[in-house]
């Protein structure tokens, strides 16, 4: 995804060259370095947990790429340490949640093409919601989108098996947790993650 993106802005830089606007050109690299940097410092200051800040850069660049505005709530916080997951395992459900948002905005034909994702961590409990903008859910494949090998009629063969959402709901149950869905068809779909501290479990 970066380097797509990467290539993209020199293709511009080029032509305003080309174009003879080289003041231009230099105001556009200093304004989108001053934009990714900004970018990266926030999300760095929010989650201190190094892998679940890298995914987040790297799926905001990549949702871009695709036209989706993918923004990570300013009151978002997140320790290091892994106190309510391994960090590796939270990474693969965040990142799983946040590949079926953009996969699903990908394939549709809105014009706000948005993802929220919020992570909320508490002293005895974290919350972690992705939400989308995208065309929602029938009540009727709620439920079944958390079974093993489930995949949406419209997903492509490209899009995985259809076991991210099964796996993160195991996962979430094990931990004394739960992962729900909340959606609406034409009002997009929200996804959340809560999971108790260690000494909260049942």
């Amino acid at each position: 995804a970066y380097t797509h993106e990467f290539i993209n802005k020199l293709h511009i830089i080029l032509g305003m060259i080309q174009l003879g606007q080289v003041d231009q050109a230099e105001q556009y690299i200093l304004d989108i370095s001053q934009i990714h940097h900004q970018s990266v410092s926030r999300v760095m200051n929010q989650i201190e947990d190094t892998a679940v800040a890298a995914l987040l850069v790297g799926k905001t660049s990549r949702a871009a790429e695709l036209g989706i505005n993918l923004h990570l709530d300013p009151r978002s916080t997140l320790s290091a340490g892994g106190r309510f997951l391994p960090s590796g395992v939270l990474v693969t459900i965040l990142g799983n949640l946040i590949e079926n948002a953009t996969e699903s905005l990908d394939r549709s034909t809105w014009k706000q093409k948005e993802i929220a994702v919020s992570i909320r961590e508490k002293p005895d409990s974290l919350l972690l919601c992705v939400e989308d903008t995208g065309p929602g859910i029938p009540e009727s494949e709620q439920a079944r989108i958390f079974q093993r090998f489930y995949r949406s009629p419209s997903a492509s063969e490209a899009e995985g098996v259809g076991i991210g959402l099964y796996l993160a709901r195991q996962i979430a149950a094990g931990q004394g947790g739960y992962l729900k869905v909340s959606s609406r068809p034409g009002e997009g779909s929200t996804f959340s993650l809560f999971l108790p501290r260690a000494e909260e479990r049942t």
